[in-house]
């Protein structure tokens, strides 16, 4: 018989010499002389056990295979954003976003880039190693406002806004998301960490929540809007009172009625406002604004065109921050005798272990655990009294400030009017044009502005 192995020696074959077909030959002998040709650990038993039984076939017998190497895997892009992203439940929530929104940080890992794997070597039937083929690495692609980490292996958003992949495979960040049409039955509810800007309108019932700035280049019906930064509704915000507006910054407005808008910075009001409550930080600003109805109300100024309407809708401007930072004060200098008597305690229970230890030589474990606490409380309070003292500081400063508080009314103020100045207040008896409310000693006072 004689041996033959395939072109990649991965397979060793027998074949029988003239006149061998049938002979049986012990598996002994033929691992023997597989050993002499450099074969022993690949070796498949099952075919000399049947040449033993059963003799030589006529053809070829198969007695040795050698193991395949298995290519690496190739490195690959493991997209950490799109993990985040919680498919929408409309039976939980019929209102839930159905826009694909995978909402960032600035700072955050976006990607990780995984590299390849080397694969397994193989063996040939001679025992030989195979190297096998390595995996291909991968390539993280990064857009605008996306950064590679410093060891090249991960990406991450320099702003907050949709991480998104484009047409090339990049990752970038969008720090506006931009609705084309209205937030509606279509998209469901916003919420998105960047700006929004909305084309169109925003239907009754739904939410909108920003993390910088909202554009809404339609109206606003009954709907909630959250915003951190500035807000603008370009046509009007309108409904039966059940829709609210909350920004940090500043809120523009061309018409509202009936809803509740909160401004961290100002409110600057186009053309009217009617039975509305419009609260502002500092202003709201609405030289040629009619206000029908419905409450104002600001830390430093109101300035409007015409305030009320003479008939039973009252309304009322409310300017200057004198009662509530009176009233916080009050809590601050009830807070600072609290915290006085309660380091004077801490201090006196300190001494009181700290004399057992000395005259006793030791504390018993509670004692210890006791005293290490007092120590720390006694450590931590005059931290919070100076931060209580500043406050006050501050506050006082801003009730000088608030001094200079006023409501300034172009047009007419008409009867039924409530003026309130720094918690002093004024019912207007009798229509009054062109005039400036400023408190004094106690007193409304009205002059030309």
């Amino acid at each position: 018989m004689k041996l033959s192995v395939s072109d990649g020696k991965s397979q060793a074959y027998l074949h029988p010499e003239l006149g061998e077909p049938g002979t049986k030959i012990p598996v002994v002998s033929l691992r023997s002389f597989l050993s002499e040709n450099g074969i022993s650990d690949t070796i498949l038993a099952e075919s000399l056990e049947k040449i033993e039984s059963e003799g030589l076939p006529n053809d070829d017998v198969l007695v040795a295979v050698g193991v395949p190497p298995q290519k690496g895997k190739d490195g690959w892009v493991e997209h950490i954003f799109k993990a985040k992203r919680t498919p929408p439940d409309l039976d939980k929530d019929p209102h839930a976003c159905l826009l694909e929104i995978y909402n960032v940080s600035a700072g955050e890992v976006l990607a990780r880039l995984h590299p390849p794997e080397p694969g397994i070597p193989g063996k040939t039937v001679f025992g030989i190693a195979i190297t096998p083929q390595p995996g291909k690495p991968a390539r993280l692609r990064i857009g605008e406002n996306v950064k590679l980490t410093e060891d090249g292996a991960a990406c991450a958003a320099t702003v907050d806004g949709g991480a998104n992949l484009t047409l090339d495979g990049s990752i970038a960040v969008d720090p506006v998301l931009r609705i084309k049409g209205d937030v509606g039955p279509m998209t469901g509810n916003i919420d998105f960490k960047g700006s929004v800007a909305v084309h169109g309108d925003v239907k009754s019932e739904f939410r909108v929540k920003a993390g910088k700035n909202l554009t809404v280049n339609g109206s606003v019906g009954d709907a909630h809007l959250e915003v951190g930064q500035d807000a603008v509704i370009t046509e009007g915000f309108l409904g039966t009172g059940k829709g609210s507006l909350r920004a940090g910054g500043v809120v523009k407005l061309k018409i509202v009625h009936f809803q509740e808008v909160f401004a961290g910075n100002e409110i600057q009001l186009e053309r009217e406002s009617i039975a509305a409550r419009l609260h502002a930080e500092h202003r709201i600003v609405g030289p040629r604004a009619v206000i029908v109805g419905g409450m104002l109300e600001a830390a430093d100024e109101i300035v409007v065109m015409d305030l009320g309407n003479g008939e039973e809708t009252n309304v009322t401007a409310h300017v200057g921050s004198r009662p509530k930072l009176l009233e916080r004060l009050g809590e601050l200098d009830r807070r600072h005798q609290q915290l006085e008597k309660q380091l004077k305690d801490v201090k006196e229970g300190a001494y009181k272990l700290i004399r057992i230890q000395l005259d006793a030589g030791h504390l018993t474990p509670e004692q210890d655990a006791l005293l290490e606490k007092l120590k720390k409380v006694q450590d931590d309070l005059p931290r919070e009294l100076a931060a209580n003292e500043q406050e006050q500081k501050n506050l006082k400063d801003l009730m000088q400030n608030s001094l200079a508080a006023k409501i300034t009314v172009r047009g007419t103020v008409t009867t039924n009017a409530l003026i309130d100045v720094n918690g002093v207040k004024k019912m207007i008896q009798q229509p009054l044009r062109e005039v400036l409310f400023i408190e004094k000693s106690g007193r409304i006072e009205q002059m030309a502005p």
